[in-house]
């Protein structure tokens, strides 16, 4: 029994990419995997994988559609009303689902809930899954990004619903989840036509600090802020931390308790012991601030380091960056507040307001707005030095790392030449892609094989032969979403 565990962006661990570094310097001599010549022993394999999978999927759609079953007779339909009986009825069932699967209660509930929704609302994709098409944690994000739709089987949300089910099956076929949600969101956000700025006013209004125990002496401080917000401390954070990291690895610890530690401190140790600094005192001890965009040599007024020499104050001159995408129609012809009806979208995390989207665009220096014509294009990449603009017009179209699956953002990437340097490719949009440092390296030390096609398509070939198309996500994600004229019957 699937228990839709919940899906995950992969662990950021991605080493900063160097300001200067050629293709060539991921080469590890002797290291290059060879043909192997169990290669045909591997297709076999995979094949094999690949119809016990189309197997598991189909049994996981009739599981889904017997439980929706279940809960249509046990609760009658998605949007009928609650009551004191029916929830006991729906305790009794989630109780011996959870007895009969071994699954938490709560696993249960939701379980049960997917199955309800996609028996009685989703039908489509449903059928999909049984066919093998999609996997049943795409199921899952699918339904759960449809809850602007509401649970009316009919009436004016269910038919936006449809056409919400219908575009995002299209992406819910190719796309891992992690990519797939934000993909769904935005078209929720499109079909359903609702508010996103009112959305995110009733949200910004909860903002909050809180701290919860831990055992071992420790604590956990979380805050709820608009998105852009987050986004921008943490990667000032980032920033802050990563010119320590370079100041420590040439001349030991910065601060001068933590000299007695014999033990060089990670990146999140460093992380946390910045943004503690910052907030406790409105700076941190010592060490050097940098812009990513300037190569790595520090920068900042003096403080007193861990051997009394003079070192730049940490976090003087850094500023927060981050990266939103904003349709051309919703930004306006000359930054002015333009039409609603586009989605503009946060780099990492997905949708955001109009309104917010057109408030970063014309505020200060650290944001970027990058503009998209109706099908998905770049059309330009505002506040950027034109010395950069090949480098900020590929993050703007990129997104993210270009290898199958993977989501770390573009600026934690390298800019990897398709076709290499040293066998004649030139420097140019058409062979550069953004790759985080673990899939550059694999590119260059192993048999797969990568090859852009028009339009910035990447299409990658595996060791055993298998074709992996992976399309430009500013195409994928940001483009208009457009009535369709009723054909002929």
């Amino acid at each position: 029994m699937n228990d839709f565990s919940p899906d995950a962006d992969e662990p950021d661990r991605t080493p900063e990419p160097s300001a200067s570094r050629d293709d060539d310097a991921f080469v590890t001599p002797g290291y290059e995997l060879q043909w192997r010549a169990s290669l045909s022993q591997d297709r076999r394999d995979f094949q094999a994988i690949d119809s016990a999978m189309d197997s598991a999927r189909r049994a996981e759609g009739l599981q889904l559609l017997a439980l929706g079953r279940l809960m249509e007779r046990t609760c009658g339909p998605p949007a009928g009303p609650p009551t004191r009986d029916l929830e006991f009825a729906f305790r009794s069932l989630r109780l011996e689902v959870s007895a009969r699967y071994k699954l938490s209660e709560y696993a249960a509930a939701r379980l049960l809930n997917i199955a309800h929704q996609a028996g009685g609302l989703y039908r489509a994709t449903a059928d999909a899954l049984l066919a093998g098409e999609i996997n049943s944690t795409n199921l899952r994000v699918v339904v759960e990004e449809g809850a602007p739709f509401g649970l009316e089987s009919s009436g004016a949300l269910a038919s936006k619903r449809s056409r919400y089910e219908t575009a995002v099956l299209d992406h819910a076929r190719i796309e891992p989840s992690n990519r797939l949600r934000p993909i769904a969101r935005r078209l929720a956000l499109e079909f359903s036509e609702l508010n996103e700025d009112s959305r995110n006013e009733e949200a910004a209004a909860r903002r909050s600090v809180c701290v919860s125990d831990l055992p071992d002496g420790m604590a956990e401080l979380r805050a709820y802020l608009p998105a852009a917000v987050a986004y921008g401390i943490r990667d000032r954070i980032r920033q802050i931390a990563k010119s320590v990291v370079l100041l420590e690895a040439k001349s030991g610890p910065a601060v001068p308790e933590k000299a007695q530690d014999p033990r060089p401190r990670k990146r999140p140790q460093v992380e946390a012991d910045v943004m503690a600094d910052l907030l406790l005192r409105g700076i941190t001890d010592a060490g050097a601030t940098s812009d990513p965009a300037d190569g790595d040599e520090p920068t900042g007024g003096p403080a007193c380091g861990a051997a009394g020499e003079l070192r730049p104050a940490l976090g003087i001159g850094v500023s927060a960056h981050i990266q939103v995408i904003i349709p051309a129609h919703t930004l306006g012809e000359h930054g002015e507040a333009g039409r609603t009806d586009g989605i503009a979208e946060l780099v990492g995390y997905g949708p955001i307001g109009a309104t917010a989207a057109r408030e970063l665009a014309g505020g200060e220096r650290v944001w970027d707005a990058v503009s998209v014509d109706p099908d998905g294009a770049v059309l330009g990449v505002e506040r950027y030095r034109p010395s950069a603009e090949i480098r900020r017009l590929l993050a703007a179209r990129d997104v993210h790392c270009r290898a199958p699956g993977c989501r770390i953002r573009a600026s934690r990437c390298d800019l990897d030449h398709t076709k290499a340097a040293a066998s004649g490719g030139e420097t140019r949009t058409d062979n550069l892609a953004h790759l985080c440092r673990g899939h550059h390296t694999l590119k260059h030390n192993s048999a797969w094989k990568v090859d852009q096609q028009p339009g910035g398509v990447l299409k990658w070939v595996s060791p055993t032969g298998a074709e992996h198309i992976e399309r430009p996500p500013s195409r994928v994600r940001f483009r208009t979403v457009r009535d369709e004229e009723p054909g002929p019957f």
